[in-house]
């Protein structure tokens, strides 16, 4: 028997077989051979964390810890931006249990659980106390459906065919799948999905839509869906396709050079139109300013 308080020393380190269970040998004790004993060790709690998304912008959190000897209290944080901790249970109502022994061996678990409403996601910690010990798990973020905000067309980028369009998720950061892209022309009822396959930057959150038709007023929408679901569908946002020059330049007909440079020039388009000075011609997507002196 080895009475309380009494000393001794492992030959080897100890062998775990089951959460607070290990076995080791034992050969400093006087008068005695060397046997086997299983002894019962105290450890630092196991903690997971479960956050759940139950709607649209509900979700529940559910901490569970197994620990020896019993557990003490079990609680819920959320970390705000500035590193601090917000007890849930003392501001929001986060309800826990301590004292349920598990059949299998001599561990205790114990839980906690928190439903929020408001701007999920967030981060949020479990801290667990026993008689001897804290545990304090990773950090866990509440899984939710990214939403596409602030669609926009770079002009720049687009040509008579195409519309660059670029956007922002929320929340900032979210893992994202893959994305659904819509288009139409002003004044139809129906959408038309454009193949994400074609768009091979969409995860750098731009996609090039091409096979447009000049000259035409169109509307786009997107929406992004992850691991939970799809998010909500983006604003609309509109592109006139770029219109090309109806008629071909023939050409400099007359021009006068100086010592310092060309200072005037006269061009003819088919139908023919005079450029004015100060004037402008769009071909495409380049914009071609004519300045006389």
């Amino acid at each position: 028997m080895i009475r309380i308080f009494q000393s001794f020393t492992f030959d080897s380190p100890p062998v775990a077989s089951d959460r607070g269970m290990y076995t080791a040998n034992i050969s400093n004790l006087a008068g005695s051979a060397n046997l086997s004993y299983t002894i019962t060790v105290r450890f630092d709690p196991i903690i997971t964390l479960e956050i759940t998304q139950t709607g649209i912008t509900d979700y529940k959190i559910c901490c569970r810890a197994i620990a020896y000897p019993q557990i003490e209290t079990i609680e819920l944080f959320e970390i705000r931006s500035d590193g601090t901790l917000r007890n849930l249970h003392v501001n929001a109502g986060a309800t826990s249990t301590t004292s349920n022994q598990l059949s299998s061996n001599f561990d205790y678990e114990g839980t906690a659980t928190f439903a929020g409403t408001d701007n999920c996601p967030k981060n949020y910690r479990c801290k667990v106390s026993t008689s001897y010990s804290n545990g304090m798990n990773n950090t866990g973020t509440c899984l939710t459906t990214p939403n596409v905000t602030n669609l926009q067309v770079n002009e720049t980028q687009s040509t008579s065919t195409s519309a660059y369009l670029f956007w922002s998720l929320e929340p900032n950061g979210i893992l994202v799948t893959g994305y659904e892209f819509e288009y139409r022309l002003l004044g139809q009822n129906e959408w038309e999905q454009y193949s994400s396959s074609n768009c091979q930057s969409f995860l750098e959150r731009y996609c090039v839509i091409d096979g447009l038709s000049p000259g035409n007023l169109y509307e786009f929408r997107v929406t992004a869906t992850n691991s939970v679901g799809t998010g909500a569908t983006s604003d609309i946002q509109s592109f006139h396709t770029f219109s090309p020059p109806q008629g071909r330049p023939r050409g400099v007909l007359a021009s006068r050079k100086t010592s310092s440079g060309m200072d005037a020039i006269d061009l003819s388009w088919e139908p023919s139109q005079k450029i004015m000075p100060g004037s402008c011609m769009i071909f495409g997507k380049n914009l071609v300013k004519i300045y006389l002196r």
